[in-house]
């Protein structure tokens, strides 16, 4: 009868260092025009489109368009410099700081702070206006529209804040009192609104809640002074702007099966998480991912989530009931189209019988072969401290006599020498320094145990998987690529095909390759003459107007990022000569 093995699993906490981009100073010093940019604003709330300023920005060459990138998203740099609000932004604290990227002709990437503040000097509050008395006024005072008021909700802030001011032109000629009627000022709730009767200021009295209420409706008046009612009532309407102060939530525990001989992309589950936030709004855009598989076996990517719609799906095989007879999947819910508040959910997926079941490999060990261990992960490049515990091997034999334990194979007694080594009294497996993926992607050790007596129990194999990081950035297999294109060339036709390579992972996400064009060289007759397909890397015309005598060569600086196009990054340039048509 074969000697029983178990282990104690050690729980890993990686920490994996982030990239340190240096720019090196160029004699040129190609760069933003200042050390830091700051830009004013009068308003705390920032509407879509609102121009900034401009960014400041040279390469040392002829060029004056270019590529920026923003650490907020909800800021965009267009390729002249502009920067623009993209997404509502409202100014918490009353100023907002991030990042703004771009890079030089080598392809080094150029960072500056940003700080857009609010002005409280130059602050300013809409003005509305009583519409102009004259003939047939009440007819056409219906058709007169106020533009309405958006107020944040959650707003910070000392209270009253000033909103808006209503003025008529009668208060040249005499004294006029203004005052509000309606939800929100004298109805409930009331006083959430309140108006100056001598200068016509609108304050909002408290935070305002928009789950609670979206839109104020109330009534504005001006009454002059001894003479009654001045102006008709001018209807005023406050919005409420959402914030994204609700982070969606899963409202169920999920539970499921999903059988050993289920086909690859077959749905096992459905997930949905819901957000209190303005529906059809950014706020409450979610998209679902899956954090962790447990366990990580046979892989560590048994199932996927589509982002959008919360379905599961299996993508793995080795689905096996005797050895992983359930799943616990940590999935997150984040709103602003992934990238806001989340929340988590967990995923039950038990295991069940099926028509495929696998022999156990281990029902019939014959004497003196090893047998074999599940795998132990360990993630490249951790910084340590070393030696850090893997694991902790044991025989069932050491409870009745005294055993020593030591381990044999490439990464133990053969080179890497040492990488791996086993306390001999407590069968710990110990890792002594970082590993690298790509200099070998897994260690198979022997595990030995001998007594005091001399006799060897049996021999264990165990496999040290190292876990791929993306510390590789893609590699074009060109710096330059070059082609032609016809001056009658159409839409859709294939000039030239780039590809990069990855030296992470294959079939991983860290060396899974997108592609864009990051810039064109001349932009004309337009700046997008060409596009490429992410996926394959081919160049296809995409605008009209080719000339060889006006332009005769485009210069394309290509991108080529790992992580479906949201990791490490690799450039190139595509020189395409304009020939004569056929």
């Amino acid at each position: 009868m074969g000697t029983i093995w178990f282990a104690i699993w050690c729980i890993l906490t990686v920490f994996q260092p982030p990239n340190l981009v240096t720019a090196e100073e160029p004699v040129c010093v190609p760069g933003f025009q200042s050390d830091q940019l700051t830009f004013s604003v009068m308003r705390i709330y920032l509407t879509q489109g609102t121009v900034l300023g401009k960014v400041g920005f040279s390469d040392c060459t002829d060029r004056t368009r270019f590529l920026f990138d923003t650490s907020d998203k909800r800021f965009v740099v267009k390729t002249d410099g502009v920067l623009m609000v993209k997404r509502p932004v409202f100014l918490h604290e009353g100023h907002h700081d991030f990042f703004i990227h771009s890079w030089d002709s080598q392809g080094r990437k150029l960072t500056i702070p940003v700080s857009v503040s609010m002005n409280a000097a130059d602050a300013q509050v809409p003005v509305l206006q009583f519409p102009e008395p004259g003939e047939g006024l009440k007819r056409r005072k219906r058709d007169w529209v106020i533009p309405p008021l958006n107020v944040p909700e959650n707003q910070r802030g000392t209270y009253p804040l000033k909103v808006a001011q209503i003025r008529s032109n009668e208060d040249k000629a005499r004294k006029l009192f203004y005052s509000i009627t309606g939800p929100g000022a004298d109805l409930p709730p009331v006083d959430r609104f309140r108006m100056d009767k001598q200068t016509g200021n609108l304050y909002v009295i408290q935070p305002l809640d928009r789950e609670e209420t979206a839109s104020y409706t109330f009534l504005a008046h001006a009454v002059a002074d001894g003479a009654g009612q001045a102006e008709d009532p001018m209807e005023i309407i406050v919005n409420v702007i959402d914030q994204n102060d609700n982070k969606p939530y899963f409202t169920v525990e999920y539970n499921a099966n999903v059988a050993e001989a289920t086909a690859i992309d077959t749905e096992v589950v459905k997930v949905e998480a819901k957000d209190d936030d303005e529906p059809d709004n950014l706020n409450s855009d979610i998209r679902y991912r899956i954090l962790n598989q447990d366990p990580p076996l046979p892989t560590d990517h048994m199932f996927e989530i589509n982002p959008v719609t919360g379905s599961i799906r299996v993508t793995g095989r080795g689905l096996d009931r005797e050895k992983y007879p359930q799943y616990t999947l940590t999935v997150q819910a984040a709103d602003m189209a992934g990238e806001g508040l989340s929340a988590q959910g967990k995923v039950i997926l038990t295991v069940t019988d099926g028509s495929s079941n696998a022999p156990d490999s281990g029902s019939n060990v014959e004497p003196n072969t090893a047998r074999v261990f599940p795998d132990v992960f360990f993630t490249e490049n951790n910084r340590g401290p070393y030696p850090i515990k893997l694991i902790e091997i044991r025989s069932d034999e050491h409870q009745k006599q005294n055993l020593h334990y030591s381990i044999s194979g490439p990464g133990a007694d053969q080179p890497p020498v040492a990488l791996f080594t086993m306390d001999r009294d407590t069968g710990s497996l110990y890792v002594t320094q970082p590993v690298d993926r790509e200099e070998a992607a897994h260690y198979k050790l022997q595990v030995h145990a001998v007594a005091e007596s001399g006799d060897h129990q049996e021999v264990m194999s165990v496999t040290v998987k190292v876990i791929d990081q993306n510390d590789n950035k893609p590699v074009f297999t060109q710096n330059t690529f070059e082609g032609q294109v016809a001056e009658n060339s159409v839409k859709g036709s294939e000039v030239i095909k780039v590809e990069a390579t990855d030296a992470d992972e294959p079939d991983n996400a860290n060396s899974d390759i997108r592609y864009s064009i990051l810039s064109q060289d001349p932009q004309l007759p337009s700046d997008n003459m060409f596009e490429i397909n992410s996926v394959t890397g081919a160049i296809r015309v995409a605008g009209t107007g080719l000339d060889r005598e006006k332009y005769p060569q485009y210069t394309l600086t290509v991108q080529a990022a790992d992580m479906e196009g949201e990791g490490l990054s690799g450039q190139a340039q595509v020189i395409l000569k304009v020939v004569e048509s056929q």
